[in-house]
């Protein structure tokens, strides 16, 4: 079996995978049919994800964690307008109807602005719970040798006597 060649790092080292040009056709693809069939709702989804393009721009890391995150609020931003838009009929009285509503405006950029929020507050979170997990096992480990140490002597601890 035929081994890849690694990927090539980036400006900052960290190497990118090959798929992004795949994607980039595909959402081209889709963001050209959804402007032939539907450009009332084209022009919502582009009103509503500009946070996602932004944190796109503002990305780099190579694995775009930001973005995703962004993106996946943002369009669950997106769908409580989107359903108000399909509801219009999907004509361009609609889609103003819409976009004149300030909670459409609150729900998609609540949702982007969420996603920033997850982005920015898990990986203390997630930090801190692996302090105290790693603070856990430490006391659990050093009770456990104290243990050891007091039926086994302390030649258990490898470390050399004293007298010796």
């Amino acid at each position: 079996m035929a081994r890849r060649p690694p990927a090539k790092p980036t400006k900052k080292g960290v190497a990118r995978s090959g798929g992004g040009r795949a994607t980039l056709v595909l959402g081209v693809i889709v963001l050209v049919m959804a402007a032939a069939l539907a450009p009332p709702l084209c022009g919502l989804l582009a009103a509503g994800l500009l946070p996602t393009l932004v944190a796109l721009i503002l990305d780099r890391h190579a694995a775009l964690y930001l973005t995703r995150t962004v993106a996946a609020m943002n369009l669950a931003g997106v769908t409580w307008p989107a359903l108000a838009l399909w509801e219009a009929g999907l004509s361009m009285a609609g889609l103003r109807e819409v976009l004149g509503n300030p909670l459409s405006w609150l729900a998609m950029y609540g949702g982007a602005s969420l996603g920033w929020l997850l982005y920015l507050a898990i990986p203390p979170v997630a930090q801190l719970w692996i302090e105290v997990q790693a603070d856990d096992a430490r006391a659990r480990l050093g009770a456990r040798a104290k243990a050891l140490v007091e039926e086994w002597g302390e030649e258990v601890t490898g470390r050399p006597r004293a007298g010796s």
